[in-house]
């Protein structure tokens, strides 16, 4: 495999709207088999309600200065995410911290249904879902959110671009770090604890 690093200014990735980019993430699903995540400040991407994705993208549009008038699609396409969660033969393992839990993306009530989405989300088949707590002692310290596709392309964002690396040493170089988050996560019954206590705060 040739190893790359490309970014993509979001001028270019978001040239023709909101949805195409939506879109080509689906695709990148759809096609992998083994998708591991971190997202620290906001609630990961194929885990989200329709109304919080509403909220995130029309986000996205305002800092981005974009239209919106293909919102619909957009939020369509990144709930369509959810589909492949349980898929046999696919597998997740998605970290988030207990800020992406608290982080008010869309509101009270949305942020609600939001929680009740990840407790029902520790029963689905294939989805590993860790929540690392704001107390927990970390072997690794916090950055940027990342995913990897089967084990050989990270996807990154910041405000600047969204980057792909396939070099496969920055990809074992993620992987190396998910371990290393993941000590400090909590599964199953406590994650579900977390949860619901931050859901009864919201």
């Amino acid at each position: 495999m040739t190893t790359t690093t490309a970014t993509r200014p979001w001028p270019h990735v978001l040239a023709h709207g909101i949805s195409p980019v939506q879109d080509e993430v689906l695709d990148l699903v759809r096609a992998s088999r083994a998708i591991t995540a971190y997202s620290p400040l906001a609630v990961f991407g194929a885990l989200q309600t329709p109304n919080y994705a509403r909220a995130m993208l029309t986000l996205v549009a305002q800092v981005h200065q974009l239209s919106a008038a293909d919102i619909d699609q957009a939020v369509a396409s990144r709930t369509a995410r959810a589909r492949y969660l349980g898929r046999p033969g696919t597998t997740w393992h998605v970290l988030l911290t207990e800020q992406a839990l608290r982080t008010n993306i869309a509101g009270s009530e949305a942020m609600g249904r939001q929680l009740g989405r990840l407790e029902d989300a520790l029963n689905e088949d294939g989805l590993v879902l860790g929540v690392i707590p704001a107390s927990a002692p970390l072997a690794a310290y916090l950055a940027g959110g990342f995913t990897i596709y089967d084990n050989h392309r990270v996807e990154t964002e910041d405000y600047h671009g969204a980057t792909t690396l396939t070099d496969q040493a920055a990809v074992a170089e993620h992987q190396r770090i998910h371990g290393m988050l993941r000590e400090g996560a909590l599964y199953g019954y406590q994650a579900r604890e977390l949860i619901r206590q931050v859901r009864e705060a919201t």
